[in-house]
């Protein structure tokens, strides 16, 4: 099975163009006909969705109440502002959440250099609109809460543990740095092979992110959530297992002939059919108690000795009936 796993042809040349600004081009080749649709539909859903990226999550302005508001001096309301704000893309460098500040007094317009930042925060775009000030004397003052998430974020969800939300703006947020993604699969050939994949995926970004550090995150993710599969065992593999163990030394397969139980307790428990100590753990209170003449007393008892061996009730044993089945051979 190994040797025919491994004689399928893996992609060996990883291709990434950027074509403008924030739009890229990723070739992966050649491919076994059919990975092309499977890599590119389950890449495509994790970038669009799944990648860690900043969003502005909540914001407040100096004399402003809520988002209904208009700001005397402020071209555009509220509203338009808080938009505004939401579309603005930057990033945090090893921050997972900081607060900005915007201070300016005058004509003309407010743009994201002119929030008052540091060393951990990356501005993609400089000349962001953020509102235009009309009147000469008028100020404009905010305060911005930056946060690190996946996805998007409802407005409910932002600022959920704050008690004192008063004179606070709360933005829905999408954090995912990636604004679009498409993929095509292409023939293509290898060696003396000709009937193969070539899959390319367009990737358009909004800049806060580096396309490399975006693509290994997202086969990252995938890979994170096919990893339980590599745990499943068969079962030869699961009597393989039961060939290495020690017997005589296995605490689970200790007859309950051995724990030294009064009479009745071990009838209850054989009736049935409750023989190994592996069996024992595995049930709960309830179970022992439903047993004909099995009440509080046993069951103290058998707590008691359980405990002496540092074990209780209600302990999954994996696999045990098939490890069960084998000691029987």
């Amino acid at each position: 099975m190994q040797y025919l796993i491994e004689s399928l042809i893996r992609p060996s040349s990883l291709n990434i163009k950027k074509i403008c600004n924030r739009s890229y081009k990723i070739i992966i080749e050649p491919l076994e006909r059919g990975f092309g649709n499977t890599i590119g539909n389950s890449l495509r859903r994790i970038l669009l969705s799944y990648i860690p990226g900043y969003s502005i999550t909540e914001m407040e302005i100096e004399g402003i109440l809520h988002e209904f508001s208009f700001k005397d001096g402020i071209k555009e309301d509220i509203m338009d502002i808080m938009l505004n704000i939401k579309n603005m893309p930057l990033s945090l460098n090893n921050k997972n959440e900081i607060t900005l500040f915007i201070n300016k007094t005058g004509l003309g317009k407010v743009l994201s250099k002119d929030i008052v930042y540091n060393n951990y925060v990356n501005i993609i775009n400089p000349d962001h609109l953020i509102c235009t000030i009309t009147k000469e004397n008028t100020t404009f003052n905010a305060k911005l809460k930056v946060e690190k998430g996946i996805g998007y974020r409802e407005i409910k969800y932002n600022g959920i543990d704050i008690k004192d939300k008063f004179g606070k703006l709360f933005i829905d947020s999408y954090f995912n740095p990636v604004e679009k993604v498409s993929y095509i699969v292409e023939n293509t050939r290898f060696e003396n092979k000709n009937n193969l994949d070539k899959l390319i995926i367009n990737i358009e970004t909004n800049g806060s992110i580096e396309i490399e550090e975006i693509i290994k995150t997202s086969v990252l993710i995938l890979i994170k959530q096919l990893d339980i599969f590599l745990n499943i065992k068969s079962k030869k593999d699961i009597v393989d297992d039961y060939n290495n163990l020690d017997l005589n030394n296995n605490i689970f397969l200790k007859k309950i002939d051995d724990l030294k139980l009064t009479v009745r307790s071990l009838n209850c428990l054989k009736s049935k059919n409750i023989n190994l100590l592996g069996d024992l753990i595995q049930k709960n209170e309830n179970e022992l108690l439903k047993i004909p003449n099995f009440g509080k007393k046993s069951l103290s008892e058998i707590n008691n000795i359980l405990n002496k061996y540092n074990l209780s009730l209600e302990t999954k044993i994996d696999n045990w009936n098939i490890i069960k089945e084998n000691i029987n051979k």
